[in-house]
Protein backbone atom coordinates (compact mmCIF):
# COMPACT_ATOMS: atom_id res chain seq x y z
CA UNK A 1 0.00 0.00 0.00
CA UNK A 2 1.40 3.37 -1.00
CA UNK A 3 -0.46 6.64 -0.59
CA UNK A 4 0.76 9.62 -2.56
CA UNK A 5 -0.09 13.25 -1.97
CA UNK A 6 -0.02 16.37 -4.08
CA UNK A 7 0.44 18.61 -1.06
CA UNK A 8 3.73 19.31 0.65
CA UNK A 9 3.75 17.82 4.14
CA UNK A 10 4.82 20.21 6.89
CA UNK A 11 7.25 19.24 9.63
CA UNK A 12 4.68 20.45 12.17
CA UNK A 13 2.02 18.11 10.77
CA UNK A 14 4.43 15.18 10.79
CA UNK A 15 5.47 15.81 14.40
CA UNK A 16 1.84 16.10 15.46
CA UNK A 17 1.22 12.66 14.03
CA UNK A 18 4.34 11.31 15.68
CA UNK A 19 3.02 12.47 19.04
CA UNK A 20 -0.02 10.25 18.49
CA UNK A 21 2.06 7.05 18.53
CA UNK A 22 0.76 4.69 21.15
CA UNK A 23 2.76 4.91 24.34
CA UNK A 24 2.85 1.78 26.42
CA UNK A 25 0.36 -0.38 24.53
CA UNK A 26 3.05 -2.90 23.70
CA UNK A 27 2.98 -3.94 27.35
CA UNK A 28 -0.59 -5.16 27.08
CA UNK A 29 -0.22 -8.34 25.05
CA UNK A 30 3.47 -9.45 24.95
CA UNK A 31 2.46 -13.06 25.54
CA UNK A 32 0.30 -12.99 22.43
CA UNK A 33 3.13 -11.62 20.33
CA UNK A 34 5.46 -14.30 21.60
CA UNK A 35 2.93 -16.93 20.54
CA UNK A 36 2.58 -15.48 17.04
CA UNK A 37 6.15 -15.29 15.77
CA UNK A 38 5.07 -16.52 12.35
CA UNK A 39 2.72 -13.56 11.93
CA UNK A 40 5.48 -11.23 13.08
CA UNK A 41 7.97 -12.74 10.63
CA UNK A 42 5.55 -12.37 7.74
CA UNK A 43 5.06 -8.71 8.58
CA UNK A 44 8.79 -8.07 8.62
CA UNK A 45 9.14 -8.85 4.90
CA UNK A 46 7.85 -5.44 3.87
CA UNK A 47 8.40 -4.60 0.22
CA UNK A 48 8.81 -0.84 -0.08
CA UNK A 49 8.24 0.19 -3.75
CA UNK A 50 11.62 0.80 -5.36
CA UNK A 51 10.30 3.73 -7.40
CA UNK A 52 8.73 5.57 -4.44
CA UNK A 53 9.73 9.22 -4.31
CA UNK A 54 10.80 11.01 -1.15
CA UNK A 55 7.38 12.64 -0.94
CA UNK A 56 5.66 9.26 -1.42
CA UNK A 57 7.68 7.67 1.38
CA UNK A 58 6.97 10.53 3.77
CA UNK A 59 3.26 10.37 2.95
CA UNK A 60 3.15 6.65 3.69
CA UNK A 61 5.08 7.11 6.94
CA UNK A 62 2.56 9.76 8.02
CA UNK A 63 -0.31 7.45 7.07
CA UNK A 64 1.13 4.51 9.01
CA UNK A 65 1.98 6.67 12.01
CA UNK A 66 -1.59 7.98 12.16
CA UNK A 67 -2.87 4.37 12.18
CA UNK A 68 -0.90 3.70 15.37
CA UNK A 69 -3.57 5.65 17.27
CA UNK A 70 -5.85 2.61 17.05
CA UNK A 71 -6.30 0.98 20.50
CA UNK A 72 -5.22 -2.64 20.92
CA UNK A 73 -7.64 -4.16 23.46
CA UNK A 74 -7.26 -7.75 22.22
CA UNK A 75 -4.31 -9.99 21.25
CA UNK A 76 -5.29 -9.88 17.57
CA UNK A 77 -5.54 -6.09 17.64
CA UNK A 78 -2.19 -5.92 19.39
CA UNK A 79 -0.56 -8.07 16.72
CA UNK A 80 -2.05 -5.90 14.01
CA UNK A 81 -0.67 -2.81 15.73
CA UNK A 82 2.76 -4.42 16.08
CA UNK A 83 2.79 -5.30 12.39
CA UNK A 84 1.89 -1.72 11.44
CA UNK A 85 4.84 -0.55 13.53
CA UNK A 86 7.12 -2.97 11.69
CA UNK A 87 5.77 -1.65 8.37
CA UNK A 88 6.30 1.95 9.48
CA UNK A 89 9.88 1.07 10.45
CA UNK A 90 10.49 -0.39 6.98
CA UNK A 91 9.36 2.84 5.31
CA UNK A 92 11.44 4.98 7.68
CA UNK A 93 14.50 2.86 6.90
CA UNK A 94 13.83 3.21 3.17
CA UNK A 95 13.51 6.99 3.45
CA UNK A 96 16.75 7.36 5.40
CA UNK A 97 18.66 5.01 3.08
CA UNK A 98 17.41 6.37 -0.25
CA UNK A 99 17.27 10.02 0.74
CA UNK A 100 19.95 10.54 3.44
CA UNK A 101 19.63 14.31 3.20
CA UNK A 102 15.83 14.38 3.45
CA UNK A 103 14.40 17.45 5.12
CA UNK A 104 12.53 15.06 7.43
CA UNK A 105 15.65 13.32 8.69
CA UNK A 106 15.27 14.48 12.30
CA UNK A 107 11.60 13.53 12.45
CA UNK A 108 12.30 10.19 10.78
CA UNK A 109 15.06 9.35 13.27
CA UNK A 110 12.83 10.34 16.20
CA UNK A 111 10.13 8.01 14.88
CA UNK A 112 12.65 5.22 14.27
CA UNK A 113 13.88 5.42 17.87
CA UNK A 114 10.28 5.31 19.13
CA UNK A 115 9.38 2.31 16.96
CA UNK A 116 12.53 0.39 17.92
CA UNK A 117 11.85 1.00 21.63
CA UNK A 118 8.39 -0.50 21.28
CA UNK A 119 9.43 -3.43 19.10
CA UNK A 120 12.46 -4.23 21.27
CA UNK A 121 10.02 -5.35 23.96
CA UNK A 122 8.84 -8.10 21.63
CA UNK A 123 11.91 -9.26 19.73
CA UNK A 124 15.56 -9.12 20.74
CA UNK A 125 16.71 -8.28 17.22
CA UNK A 126 15.08 -4.85 17.52
CA UNK A 127 16.94 -4.22 20.76
CA UNK A 128 20.18 -4.80 18.86
CA UNK A 129 19.09 -2.27 16.24
CA UNK A 130 18.15 0.21 18.95
CA UNK A 131 21.51 -0.14 20.70
CA UNK A 132 23.35 0.28 17.41
CA UNK A 133 21.38 3.38 16.45
CA UNK A 134 21.70 5.10 19.83
CA UNK A 135 25.44 4.45 19.86
CA UNK A 136 25.78 5.84 16.34
CA UNK A 137 23.75 8.96 17.11
CA UNK A 138 25.52 9.64 20.42
CA UNK A 139 28.73 10.29 18.46
CA UNK A 140 27.10 13.05 16.42
CA UNK A 141 26.11 16.64 17.02
CA UNK A 142 22.34 16.34 17.14
CA UNK A 143 19.45 18.81 17.12
CA UNK A 144 18.08 19.23 20.68
CA UNK A 145 14.90 17.20 20.10
CA UNK A 146 16.79 14.29 18.57
CA UNK A 147 19.49 14.44 21.25
CA UNK A 148 16.84 14.13 23.96
CA UNK A 149 15.05 11.30 22.14
CA UNK A 150 18.32 9.44 21.74
CA UNK A 151 19.26 9.88 25.41
CA UNK A 152 15.84 8.56 26.45
CA UNK A 153 16.25 5.62 24.08
CA UNK A 154 19.67 4.82 25.58
CA UNK A 155 18.07 4.55 29.03
CA UNK A 156 15.28 2.29 27.75
CA UNK A 157 17.74 0.11 25.83
CA UNK A 158 19.80 -0.40 28.97
CA UNK A 159 16.73 -1.40 30.99
CA UNK A 160 15.55 -3.87 28.34
CA UNK A 161 19.03 -5.26 27.78
CA UNK A 162 19.67 -5.74 31.48
CA UNK A 163 16.51 -7.81 31.78
CA UNK A 164 17.37 -9.96 28.78
CA UNK A 165 20.88 -10.59 30.09
CA UNK A 166 19.47 -11.62 33.48
CA UNK A 167 21.67 -9.01 35.14
CA UNK A 168 21.62 -9.13 38.97
CA UNK A 169 18.78 -6.94 40.21
CA UNK A 170 20.98 -4.65 42.30
CA UNK A 171 23.36 -4.05 39.37
CA UNK A 172 20.47 -3.40 37.00
CA UNK A 173 18.75 -1.01 39.40
CA UNK A 174 21.93 0.95 40.14
CA UNK A 175 22.71 1.26 36.43
CA UNK A 176 19.15 2.35 35.71
CA UNK A 177 19.20 4.97 38.47
CA UNK A 178 22.49 6.38 37.17
CA UNK A 179 21.04 6.75 33.68
CA UNK A 180 17.83 8.36 34.92
CA UNK A 181 19.86 10.88 36.93
CA UNK A 182 22.06 11.64 33.93
CA UNK A 183 19.01 12.24 31.74
CA UNK A 184 17.47 14.59 34.31
CA UNK A 185 20.74 16.50 34.59
CA UNK A 186 21.18 16.83 30.83
CA UNK A 187 17.53 17.62 30.04
CA UNK A 188 16.06 19.29 33.15
CA UNK A 189 13.22 20.92 31.20
CA UNK A 190 12.27 17.91 29.12
CA UNK A 191 8.53 17.17 28.89
CA UNK A 192 9.56 13.65 29.90
CA UNK A 193 11.04 14.91 33.17
CA UNK A 194 8.08 13.95 35.41
CA UNK A 195 7.88 10.44 33.94
CA UNK A 196 11.64 9.90 34.14
CA UNK A 197 11.76 11.21 37.71
CA UNK A 198 8.84 8.96 38.68
CA UNK A 199 10.72 6.03 37.14
CA UNK A 200 13.74 7.03 39.22
CA UNK A 201 11.51 6.91 42.31
CA UNK A 202 10.47 3.34 41.49
CA UNK A 203 14.11 2.36 40.92
CA UNK A 204 15.18 3.89 44.23
CA UNK A 205 12.40 1.99 46.00
CA UNK A 206 13.79 -1.19 44.47
CA UNK A 207 17.21 -0.27 45.86
CA UNK A 208 15.73 0.38 49.30
CA UNK A 209 16.73 4.06 49.12
CA UNK A 210 13.41 5.31 50.52
CA UNK A 211 14.72 8.68 51.76
CA UNK A 212 16.04 9.49 48.30
CA UNK A 213 12.76 8.28 46.77
CA UNK A 214 10.80 10.59 49.10
CA UNK A 215 13.06 13.49 48.09
CA UNK A 216 12.38 12.86 44.40
CA UNK A 217 8.63 12.72 45.09
CA UNK A 218 8.97 16.10 46.82
CA UNK A 219 10.63 17.51 43.69
CA UNK A 220 7.79 16.15 41.58
CA UNK A 221 5.14 17.59 43.88
CA UNK A 222 6.75 21.02 43.70
CA UNK A 223 7.29 21.02 39.94
CA UNK A 224 4.35 18.94 38.68
CA UNK A 225 1.72 18.71 41.45
CA UNK A 226 -1.10 17.59 39.14
CA UNK A 227 0.85 15.25 36.86
CA UNK A 228 -0.23 11.60 36.87
CA UNK A 229 3.39 10.50 37.20
CA UNK A 230 3.67 12.53 40.42
CA UNK A 231 0.58 10.87 41.86
CA UNK A 232 1.85 7.41 40.91
CA UNK A 233 5.26 8.02 42.45
CA UNK A 234 3.69 9.37 45.65
CA UNK A 235 1.46 6.29 45.83
CA UNK A 236 4.41 3.93 45.40
CA UNK A 237 6.32 5.62 48.22
CA UNK A 238 3.20 5.55 50.42
CA UNK A 239 2.83 1.84 49.83
CA UNK A 240 6.39 1.20 50.96
CA UNK A 241 6.12 3.36 54.10
CA UNK A 242 2.50 2.93 55.25
CA UNK A 243 2.88 -0.50 56.88
CA UNK A 244 2.38 -0.02 60.60
CA UNK A 245 0.21 3.08 60.08
CA UNK A 246 -3.59 3.45 60.46
CA UNK A 247 -5.32 3.37 57.07
CA UNK A 248 -8.81 3.72 55.66
CA UNK A 249 -8.84 2.82 51.99
CA UNK A 250 -11.81 4.39 50.23
CA UNK A 251 -12.72 4.64 46.56
CA UNK A 252 -15.87 5.35 44.56
CA UNK A 253 -16.29 2.95 41.64
CA UNK A 254 -17.59 3.98 38.20
CA UNK A 255 -20.96 2.36 39.05
CA UNK A 256 -21.28 4.53 42.18
CA UNK A 257 -20.53 1.81 44.73
CA UNK A 258 -18.10 2.85 47.46
CA UNK A 259 -15.20 0.82 48.82
CA UNK A 260 -14.46 1.64 52.46
CA UNK A 261 -12.24 -0.71 54.45
CA UNK A 262 -13.33 0.91 57.72
CA UNK A 263 -16.76 -0.63 57.18
CA UNK A 264 -15.17 -3.89 58.36
CA UNK A 265 -13.79 -2.32 61.56
CA UNK A 266 -12.79 -4.92 64.12
CA UNK A 267 -12.14 -7.54 61.45
CA UNK A 268 -8.94 -8.49 59.67
CA UNK A 269 -9.31 -7.15 56.13
CA UNK A 270 -7.67 -8.67 53.07
CA UNK A 271 -8.10 -6.23 50.19
CA UNK A 272 -7.46 -8.04 46.91
CA UNK A 273 -6.99 -6.19 43.61
CA UNK A 274 -6.99 -8.34 40.48
CA UNK A 275 -7.49 -8.39 36.73
CA UNK A 276 -7.85 -11.02 34.04
CA UNK A 277 -5.31 -8.96 32.13
CA UNK A 278 -2.97 -10.93 34.42
CA UNK A 279 -5.12 -14.01 34.14
CA UNK A 280 -3.04 -16.86 35.57
CA UNK A 281 -1.69 -15.12 38.69
CA UNK A 282 -5.09 -13.58 39.39
CA UNK A 283 -6.86 -16.94 39.16
CA UNK A 284 -4.25 -18.46 41.45
CA UNK A 285 -4.83 -15.64 43.94
CA UNK A 286 -8.60 -16.21 43.85
CA UNK A 287 -8.11 -19.93 44.58
CA UNK A 288 -5.81 -19.03 47.45
CA UNK A 289 -8.35 -16.66 48.95
CA UNK A 290 -11.09 -19.27 48.66
CA UNK A 291 -8.99 -21.62 50.80
CA UNK A 292 -8.32 -18.79 53.24
CA UNK A 293 -12.05 -18.06 53.49
CA UNK A 294 -12.99 -21.72 53.98
CA UNK A 295 -10.33 -22.22 56.66
CA UNK A 296 -11.55 -19.23 58.69
CA UNK A 297 -15.34 -19.36 58.45
CA UNK A 298 -15.89 -18.68 62.15
CA UNK A 299 -13.17 -16.05 62.54
CA UNK A 300 -13.28 -12.24 62.14
CA UNK A 301 -11.96 -12.20 58.55
CA UNK A 302 -13.27 -9.94 55.78
CA UNK A 303 -12.00 -10.37 52.23
CA UNK A 304 -12.79 -7.52 49.82
CA UNK A 305 -12.13 -7.80 46.10
CA UNK A 306 -11.64 -5.14 43.44
CA UNK A 307 -11.63 -6.26 39.82
CA UNK A 308 -10.01 -3.88 37.32
CA UNK A 309 -11.27 -5.25 34.00
CA UNK A 310 -13.46 -3.42 31.51
CA UNK A 311 -15.47 -4.89 28.67
CA UNK A 312 -14.39 -3.83 25.19
CA UNK A 313 -15.69 -4.68 21.69
CA UNK A 314 -14.74 -8.28 21.06
CA UNK A 315 -13.27 -8.65 24.53
CA UNK A 316 -15.99 -8.91 27.27
CA UNK A 317 -13.38 -9.40 29.97
CA UNK A 318 -15.30 -7.93 32.92
CA UNK A 319 -18.28 -10.14 32.08
CA UNK A 320 -15.91 -13.11 32.14
CA UNK A 321 -14.58 -11.99 35.53
CA UNK A 322 -18.12 -11.84 36.92
CA UNK A 323 -18.84 -15.32 35.55
CA UNK A 324 -15.68 -16.69 37.20
CA UNK A 325 -16.83 -15.26 40.53
CA UNK A 326 -20.22 -16.94 40.16
CA UNK A 327 -18.78 -20.29 39.07
CA UNK A 328 -16.35 -20.39 41.99
CA UNK A 329 -18.91 -19.32 44.57
CA UNK A 330 -16.88 -16.28 45.57
CA UNK A 331 -19.25 -14.46 47.88
CA UNK A 332 -17.13 -11.81 49.54
CA UNK A 333 -17.78 -8.15 48.60
CA UNK A 334 -16.56 -7.50 45.07
CA UNK A 335 -16.18 -4.11 43.42
CA UNK A 336 -15.60 -3.43 39.72
CA UNK A 337 -13.41 -0.55 38.61
CA UNK A 338 -13.59 -0.41 34.83
CA UNK A 339 -10.90 2.30 34.74
CA UNK A 340 -8.39 -0.55 34.71
CA UNK A 341 -4.72 0.41 34.83
CA UNK A 342 -5.72 4.09 34.88
CA UNK A 343 -7.76 3.65 38.05
CA UNK A 344 -7.10 6.38 40.59
CA UNK A 345 -7.28 3.65 43.25
CA UNK A 346 -4.20 1.93 41.81
CA UNK A 347 -2.44 5.27 41.57
CA UNK A 348 -3.27 6.21 45.16
CA UNK A 349 -2.18 2.83 46.52
CA UNK A 350 1.00 2.69 44.45
CA UNK A 351 0.03 -0.58 42.76
CA UNK A 352 2.19 -1.36 39.74
CA UNK A 353 1.37 -5.03 39.24
CA UNK A 354 -1.69 -7.18 39.75
CA UNK A 355 -2.84 -9.08 41.69
CA UNK A 356 -2.08 -7.03 44.80
CA UNK A 357 -2.98 -7.38 48.48
CA UNK A 358 -3.38 -4.96 51.39
CA UNK A 359 -3.70 -6.61 54.81
CA UNK A 360 -5.30 -4.51 57.58
CA UNK A 361 -5.60 -5.71 61.17
CA UNK A 362 -8.60 -5.42 63.48
CA UNK A 363 -7.46 -2.01 64.71
CA UNK A 364 -7.25 -0.54 61.21
CA UNK A 365 -3.45 -0.74 60.97
CA UNK A 366 -1.91 -1.71 57.63
CA UNK A 367 0.17 -4.77 58.42
CA UNK A 368 1.30 -5.93 54.99
CA UNK A 369 1.23 -5.38 51.24
CA UNK A 370 1.74 -8.38 48.96
CA UNK A 371 3.05 -10.73 51.66
CA UNK A 372 3.66 -13.51 49.13
CA UNK A 373 3.93 -16.96 50.66
CA UNK A 374 3.39 -15.46 54.12
CA UNK A 375 -0.19 -14.39 53.42
CA UNK A 376 -1.81 -17.30 55.29
CA UNK A 377 0.48 -17.08 58.30
CA UNK A 378 0.15 -13.28 58.52
CA UNK A 379 -3.65 -13.46 58.37
CA UNK A 380 -3.69 -16.23 60.99
CA UNK A 381 -1.50 -14.11 63.30
CA UNK A 382 -3.76 -11.07 62.89
CA UNK A 383 -6.90 -13.15 63.42
CA UNK A 384 -5.44 -14.56 66.63
CA UNK A 385 -4.63 -11.02 67.80
CA UNK A 386 -8.19 -9.90 67.06
CA UNK A 387 -9.69 -12.88 68.86
CA UNK A 388 -7.52 -12.37 71.94
CA UNK A 389 -8.40 -8.69 72.06
CA UNK A 390 -12.12 -9.46 71.90
CA UNK A 391 -12.00 -12.33 74.41
CA UNK A 392 -13.66 -11.46 77.73
CA UNK A 393 -11.24 -11.01 80.60
CA UNK A 394 -11.73 -13.55 83.42
CA UNK A 395 -12.76 -11.87 86.72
Amino acid sequence: MLITTQNTLSSRCFLALLSCCLAGTLDQWPHAAAQENEKQSAAEEIQVPADASEKDLIAEIVNLTASLETPAPTPDAFLSLSNRKIEALAYVNALLKRFPNTSFKTEALILKLSLLRDLARLQERYLGELLQLTKQLSRQELPPRLAEENAFSEVQAFVLGARLEDMPASTRLRGTAERYRAFLEDFPNSPREPVIRASLVRTLIGLGALDDAKHQVGVLQRRHPDHQATKRAAGEVWRMTAVGQPVNITHTMPDGSVLNTKSAAGKVVVLHLWSLGRREPSLVSLARLLKLRDANQQRPLQIIGVNLDADAPGNPIQSLAREILRERNIDWPQYFDSAGEESSLLVKLGVTRLPAYFIIDGKGILRGTDPGDKLDSLVDLLLTEAEQRDRPVDP
